[in-house]
């Protein structure tokens, strides 16, 4: 296959490096497994301009204070306290409740985060909510109960007397308040998709003067600040909600592969025959499959390389069925 479709593999790889990175940075996953892969035997390797995204941006302590003196009064507020104070992720913070906060003990559980259940019939999701069901974290690990700085249990305090104002007031009408609990919501308590942050993140940026990093780089920049105050990098990782099974797999990448270097015909035929969506689709159920391998040690290197695997074979299908549209093939 390498002799007959030998431009795929030099056309793929730096569209999936790219891809996989900016994926990356999204928090969509938690390495790049194409980021040191060689060409296969008998594939030619020309120049060509890789696009790699820093994903050392951060923001300095006293940007980070100017940031969230900006912030406040804004609708991603508590966004900015959270991922720059806590370190956590976008989809945490849209599933934070207040049933989640230990009044007595200043501690927040994460235990869900708000996206798109893939195990759920689409019939059977209420219109405008299918990137904002419950569904688990991203890992065990990434279950875990967090202290909460004094600065954030007050803000959290502050935004709860907004919630309990816009339920009190909005009982009657069209629009009634969902007293769902959320502590990120809509003046209506509805909760927000991972999406919201976005836009008015960006204008927040452009206002204050700052230099854009993408909102995912807000938790790189707690990690920053700790390690630069001398904290454990263990400590770290378990606030993050880190595995072994992601700090293994960065190290092994390197032996991950695929078989011969080669990908069977029925590969690229399947390709061109599924749609991109369910393409996209079958590649992210594949990954949740290998959720049980990669919580168990000695399974490390199994669920490595199956993953590393997926990836490649599924961006080389819809590179290959791409060219194949448009006549390249």
């Amino acid at each position: 296959m390498v002799k007959n479709y030998s431009s795929v593999p030099r056309i793929a790889k730096p569209i999936i490096n790219t891809s996989l990175e900016f994926a990356l940075s999204k928090n969509l996953i938690s390495y790049n497994p194409a980021a040191e892969l060689l060409l296969p035997t008998g594939a030619k390797e020309v120049p060509y301009h890789e696009i790699v995204i820093d994903e050392q941006k951060t923001y300095t302590l006293k940007q980070v204070k100017v940031l969230l003196k900006e912030a406040k009064g804004t609708k991603i507020y508590m966004y900015m306290i959270f991922m720059l104070l806590m370190g956590l992720r976008k989809s945490e913070v849209s599933g934070l409740k207040y049933s989640d906060v230990d009044y007595v003990n200043h501690t927040l559980t994460i235990e869900r985060q708000l996206g798109r259940d893939l195990d759920a019939d689409k019939e059977d999701v209420p219109i405008g909510m299918v990137t904002k069901q419950e569904i688990d974290v991203k890992t065990e690990s990434s279950k875990r109960i967090e202290p909460i700085p004094d600065f954030v249990f007050y803000e959290i305090q502050e935004e709860r007397k907004r919630y309990e104002k816009n339920r009190s007031r909005r009982q009657h009408g069209i629009w009634v308040f969902q007293d769902l609990d959320y502590i990120c919501c809509s003046s209506y308590g509805r909760p927000r998709s991972i999406s919201f942050i976005y836009k008015p993140y960006k204008e927040l940026i452009e206002k204050i003067g700052l230099p854009y990093i993408c909102p995912h780089d807000l938790r790189h920049t707690y990690t920053t600040l700790l390690m630069k105050n001398n904290i454990n990098q263990r400590a770290i990782a378990a606030s993050l909600g880190h595995t072994q099974f992601e700090t293994y797999t960065d190290e092994h990448r390197k032996e991950y592969v695929i078989a011969d270097n080669s990908l069977n015909e029925d590969i690229y035929e399947r390709g061109i025959e599924t749609n991109v969506g369910d393409l996209m689709y079958g590649a992210t159920k594949e990954a949740k499959g290998l959720l049980d391998l990669a919580e168990a040690e000695e399974t490390f290197a199994q669920a490595g390389e199956k993953c590393v695997q997926n990836a490649i074979i599924t961006t080389v299908q819809y590179i290959y069925k791409f060219g194949c549209e448009v006549g390249i093939y």
